[in-house]
């Protein structure tokens, strides 16, 4: 499955059993409520933040003091949006990756340099008794973003929010994110960040080209 920045930024794939405390790289986009331009504007190519996409810019790049198992890689802050590539190590983790058929046919889950191969868990006692824990896993790509969402509204309701408005919503629903399965993807992925704000005319996210 090859990647398309068209295509799966804008979708989130949820791969059924898979699961995503596990060692690799992830693409993730994460989008402003009705894509409203909160966190900054374009100008020669290059973004200048507002005052919430400082806040955003600063709540990022702290999730590594948060979640020890995290590293940041490329990552760019757009008018109504944010993409980054995150990377999770999960040396609790034991086993080898899934077979090809289990992610949906893909190539194998990109190894990071300097990151071991990704593991299964091993299984856990039996929990009959108890309920099943709602929301993300803990250590999860879904638990990072959740934190990282939370902090980014918190903060910026306790400056008054967004369009004077107190407690108005911040982020769209969910997110959105593609499991990075090889080298070539990955500096695809990149530049395709890096080169992000130079496209925002022709971006599917930009409300103009709506």
């Amino acid at each position: 499955m090859t990647f398309d920045p068209a295509k799966h930024h804008r979708r989130s794939i949820r791969l059924k059993g898979y699961d995503y405390t596990r060692t690799g790289a992830y693409f993730v986009t994460i989008v402003a409520h009705n894509r409203q331009p909160f966190f900054g504007e374009i100008l020669n190519g290059t973004i200048k933040n507002t005052k919430m996409g400082k806040i955003l810019h600063r709540e990022w790049e702290r999730l590594p003091r948060r979640f020890k198992n995290i590293h940041l890689d490329k990552f760019v802050i757009m008018p109504n949006h944010i993409h980054a590539i995150l990377i999770i190590d999960n040396p609790s983790l034991t086993g080898n990756p899934p077979s090809t058929t289990e992610t949906l046919q893909g190539p194998e889950l990109l190894p990071v340099s300097a990151i071991s191969p990704a593991r299964e868990s091993s299984p856990l006692p039996s929990t009959q008794s108890k309920p099943r824990p709602t929301g993300p896993r803990p250590g999860s790509l879904g638990a990072i973003i959740g934190q990282f969402k939370s902090g980014v509204t918190k903060q910026i309701w306790a400056l008054g929010g967004p369009i004077g408005k107190s407690h108005a919503p911040i982020w769209q629903r969910n997110y959105y994110e593609h499991i990075i399965r090889n080298d070539t993807e990955l500096n695809h992925i990149r530049q395709y960040i890096i080169d992000n704000p130079l496209r925002w005319a022709d971006d599917v996210e930009n409300p103009a080209r709506r």
